[in-house]
């Protein structure tokens, strides 16, 4: 994770991009349930570690990246719960692929003291991943 501090109106604001681990679905399909549990557990440690990271920061906050979780996994609603509201979710439109080979919305911005007005996909760029364009207020 990379964590920034700005000011954006004459406030600060805590910027956190972050890259929680893949999900192995190969390891999944081949029976490796050591390294399926592995991943698991720094998942959980990476989410507890933003969790625990929010509360000692004052202000607005963004945290959002490659978080390869989707809207209706736990680890979403931990970070939805201890950051705040998913942008799409509030501001976005259809259901913003944002990983379109497997159908998947997994890339997010969770924001604290910001209100998203619009909140989108864009086309594919140099990635597998599409990026993920979104408007505050």
């Amino acid at each position: 994770m990379l964590e920034t501090t700005l000011r954006w109106r004459g406030q600060p604001l805590t910027v956190v991009n972050a890259h929680l681990n893949t999900v192995l679905v190969s390891s999944a399909a081949k029976g490796n349930w050591d390294a399926v549990r592995s991943t698991n557990r720094a998942r959980v440690w990476q989410v507890g570690l933003l969790c625990r990271l929010a509360p000692g920061r004052s202000g607005r906050m963004l945290v959002g990246g490659d978080l390869n979780t989707p809207p209706r996994g736990l680890l979403y609603r931990q970070l939805r719960t201890c950051i705040g509201p998913d942008a799409h979710e509030e501001a976005g439109r259809g259901p913003g692929w944002t990983f379109p080979r497997l159908f998947l919305r997994i890339d997010h911005l969770f924001a604290r003291g910001l209100t998203p007005t619009r909140a989108r996909v864009l086309p594919a760029g140099g990635s597998d991943h599409r990026p993920l364009l979104v408007e505050y207020r």
